[in-house]
């Protein structure tokens, strides 16, 4: 096949022939099987009358000819050589064959035949490339031409034009002061150029669709959209003229004028309305319409809420926004994909509009914003706010898939919290980040000195980030102690936060903060990797198992990738999976949210054991546990701790400790802090303790130093109460 050459802006507009002067069909059939390309012809002359034809249609980029043809070849060359641009000639001879009489006047090229296909495809392929290339310049010379008289036309009657153009045009300057106004305009508006030129165009076209008046330039959308964001900007206006009756319902059109890049001015187009066509309208509908949901695009809802403030500051009402974010929106993607995500957010629009109307945007992502106007207290909105979130934690049918999600609603009002839109609207989205960082599935409103936390949130956040680049993060270890034998049977890692000036921050102060900006994960990964070298490291020090418990959050559990982590790290670390516990905790086990069942079996079959943290503290049934590869109940210190305090305490631990033997899982009970706690579960058959009776969280140093030193020892008094007579406290001085 002919090979394309790729120019840019190549276009053709006819046909490109190959004139073949032969009677050769072995030669014509070899062009003919390489001429494959879409708008290349070959044409065959076996005479002069043909070949006279095939140059009279033109557009020809090679003239190849076989020279037996002698006779015919000269007459055709005398026909080629009176044209103004012939093309290019390739005789194909065999050796010794008759050369052309005379001088053909213009290089020509020679081939001997016989010819390979490859032979012949490049020849023909030169000459096309050749033949496009020397068109092209031709077309851009022409087109530079038409450009430059264009240009000289424009310079010589600009003004002629502009003022001949049935549509009413101005020209502003970058501070909104009238530079040009045409015959149409001036007619329209009832003055001459001298009565506009110079006068400011906030004093007769306003921003809005109310027709209110702008008391700044810089604070209309012809300033913002189009001198700052240099696009044209289309809306519906009203023109008033001030001192004046009349109002024109007006479409205007604002185009920035750039001269090198940069904004110098504006043009505005204005057309007194009649009824617009339906084209017209559908398109304007397309654009003020978010493509996915259907419900406002910004700039429409930014507009809205503009007219909104001046309509509620005329007639003393207040207003409120919602800002409305899906809670882990991204897991429903990782966990279902994109497209099943795109779906949600179809359906979650859909039940927002169902309740508030047409006063809803997307914000991009996941993020709504709802306008709830002409409202008696913000309390109003509480109480919307209330209605949306019981109507979006429903579930959602998606492709036959079963999705839950919640939302968080951030909630500001006009005008005790701003009077200003984009102030409104951070507002409104620091009230949402504090909705997510309560847990989400709640609303929040927005209250003064909530921007002054979140800037502390900020900087504390930018430290977390360093601490984790810097590595600031330390992990500390709690042993758990078999209280029969006295023997360390593992220990649960336990992150902190060492900072640079020696301050040790506990976890419940930067968790949460690092799991409401996407930091969990980077996070999790760490703990997890430096816990299973750890324990690896024993093991090969004392040669007997050794359990590591790391805790694994719900943001990380809910991630496909979880899975992979784990056994990569297993491999590298090689550290049995048995000897590796991730504990979770029992809300995340009956979040239906996170695809727990098959999280939880993927892990059994790699062997890695699963304990539930916290237990009891959720509402988990005995008939949902059962029916999940769960491997050891851990029971919370908040029921240990009230231990001969509260009768209801002990029912509940017997409870646990009594469930956790009909499901076949191993018990630890944890906060352990006085040995008559310590007595008490091991009598039931808790055996396996950690708290501050045995000892605090330790260094990975401390921790093999405790391994190794075997003096950990407990004994029965009368099968009942353990009494730990070598503490380990001695072991760390």
């Amino acid at each position: 096949m002919l090979l394309r050459p790729k120019l840019i802006g190549l276009c053709e507009q006819a046909t490109t022939q190959l004139l073949l002067l032969c009677r050769n069909q072995t030669l014509i059939d070899l062009c003919r099987s390489i001429l494959q390309e879409p708008g290349v012809l070959l044409v065959c002359a076996s005479n002069l009358d043909e070949a006279r034809q095939a140059l009279a249609e033109g557009n020809i980029f090679l003239l190849l000819a076989d020279t037996e043809q002698m006779s015919v070849l000269e007459g055709l060359l005398a026909l080629v050589s009176r044209q103004a641009a012939p093309p290019p000639v390739v005789l194909c001879s065999n050796n010794g064959s008759e050369q052309p009489t005379g001088n053909i006047g213009w290089p020509f090229d020679e081939v001997i035949l016989p010819l390979t296909s490859k032979q012949l495809e490049i020849k023909l392929s030169l000459y096309y490339s050749l033949f496009q290339y020397e068109r092209s310049i031709e077309r851009l010379r022409f087109e530079n031409q038409l450009v430059e008289e264009g240009e000289r036309r424009l310079k010589n009657d600009n003004k002629l034009l502009l003022q001949a153009v049935a549509e009413p045009l101005l020209a502003a300057d970058l501070e909104g002061r009238i530079t040009f106004v045409n015959n149409s305009a001036c007619q329209m508006l009832m003055s001459d150029s001298d009565g506009l030129i110079g006068r400011l165009m906030i004093d007769f076209i306003p921003v809005d669709l109310a027709g209110n008046y702008a008391s700044k330039w810089r604070d209309t959308c012809f300033y913002t959209d189009c001198v700052l964001a240099k696009v044209v900007v289309d809306f519906e206006i009203a023109v008033h003229w001030h001192g004046s009756e009349r109002c024109w319902r007006t479409e205007c059109l604002v185009t920035p004028m750039l001269h090198e890049g940069e904004c110098v001015g504006v043009v505005v187009t204005l057309h007194e309305l009649a009824e617009k066509s339906s084209a017209e309208k559908k398109l304007r509908r397309i654009l003020e319409k978010d493509p996915l949901t259907g419900t406002m695009s910004r700039s429409a809802f930014d507009r809205v809420l503009s007219s909104q403030i001046q309509f509620s500051a005329r007639h003393h009402q207040q207003f409120s926004l919602l800002f409305v974010g899906l809670d882990r929106f991204k897991q429903v993607n990782d966990s279902f994909g994109h497209e099943c995500g795109d779906l949600l957010l179809e359906l979650v629009a859909g039940r927002i509009v169902g309740i508030v109307g047409e006063n809803c945007g997307r914000f991009g992502g996941d993020e709504f914003v709802i306008l709830h106007g002409n409202i008696d207290s913000i309390a109003d909105s509480g109480e919307l706010a209330s209605l949306l979130l019981l109507s979006l934690a429903e579930p959602y049918i998606i492709k036959g898939n079963t999705v839950y999600i919640s939302a968080s609603i951030g909630i500001t009002d006009y005008p005790n919290s701003s009077r200003d839109s984009s102030e409104l609207l951070n507002n409104a989205g620091l009230a949402l980040s504090q909705a997510k960082s309560s847990g989400g599935n709640v609303y929040r409103y927005y209250v003064s000195g909530l921007q002054h936390h979140m800037a502390e949130e900020l900087v504390q956040l930018n430290l977390l980030r360093s601490a984790i680049e810097n590595n600031e993060l330390t992990l500390r270890y709690q042993p758990q102690v078999d209280v029969l034998t006295g023997r360390v049977v593992g220990f649960e890692a336990l992150v902190r936060w060492l900072r640079c000036d020696g301050t040790l921050v506990m976890p419940d102060q930067f968790i949460p903060l690092a799991e409401s900006n996407g930091m969990l994960k980077a996070i999790d990964r760490w703990v997890l990797e430096q816990a299973c070298i750890a324990c690896q490291r024993w093991i090969e020090r004392v040669r007997r198992p050794i359990r590591i418990s790391v805790n694994i959050s719900a943001a990380e559990f809910g991630r496909p990738q979880l899975l992979k982590d784990v056994s990569e790290l297993l491999q590298l670390t090689e550290l049995p999976a048995n000897c590796l516990t991730l504990e979770v905790t029992e809300r995340l086990l009956i979040d239906k949210h996170l695809p727990v069942r098959e999280a939880l079996q993927s892990l059994h079959n790699q062997g890695v054991l699963v304990a539930i943290d916290d237990f009891g503290t959720g509402y988990s049934s005995l008939s949902y546990l059962q029916s999940l590869p769960v491997d050891e109940v851990k029971i919370d210190r908040s029921f240990v701790k009230n231990i001969y305090r509260s009768s209801r305490s002990e029912h509940i631990i017997k409870s646990i400790i009594s469930l956790a033997k009909d499901l076949d899982c191993s018990l630890v009970a944890e906060g352990v802090e006085t040995e008559q706690q310590s007595g008490f579960l091991a009598s039931l058959g808790c055996g396996v303790q950690q708290g501050y009776l045995f000892n605090r969280p330790m260094s990975e140093e401390q921790a093999m130093a405790l391994l190794c030193s075997e003096r950990v020892r407990a004994k029965c008094a009368g099968g009942g109460a353990v009494d730990l007579i070598a503490m380990l406290n001695d072991n760390l001085n």
